[in-house]
């Protein structure tokens, strides 16, 4: 009993530990030159020692690819922003992307349900995506 007790404190402790307090945006709330491509799932702003921060991941969903068109080939992506916002300055940190191209069958790509989270591990005052 004393090690399930002990370890259920342990492993809260170390899941609250480094979160960081983030709001989340709705699109039509976004600076207008804020730019990405697909549709948002996840558009968070917070504060930390970089200033006001902004990410944003989008899935573009399948669509036809442009390169086989003709053979019904798919391709689909995924991407992640963040921005540095400085009064009406928007300034683009960093930009991932991933994709499959030309798939002959079906095709899912996606973001996995509650795997995105902000923190401050390292306690450094700078957050992780």
């Amino acid at each position: 009993m004393k090690f399930t007790t002990f370890f259920a404190l342990a492993f809260i402790s170390v899941y609250s530990f480094g979160q960081v307090k983030v709001a989340k945006i709705d699109s039509s709330n976004l600076p207008r030159n804020v730019k990405y491509i697909g549709h948002i799932i996840n558009a968070v702003k917070w504060t930390d020692s970089l200033g006001q921060n902004l990410v944003i991941t989008t899935e573009t969903g399948q669509y036809i690819s442009k390169t086989i068109p003709e053979d019904g080939y798919k391709d689909a992506a995924l991407y992640g922003y963040h921005y540095i916002l400085n009064g009406d300055s928007v300034k683009l940190t960093w930009k991932v992307y991933d994709f499959n191209n030309e798939c002959p069958v079906d095709l899912d790509l996606y973001f996995i349900d509650k795997s995105f989270a902000i923190t401050d591990l390292d306690k450094n005052g700078i957050t992780e995506v």
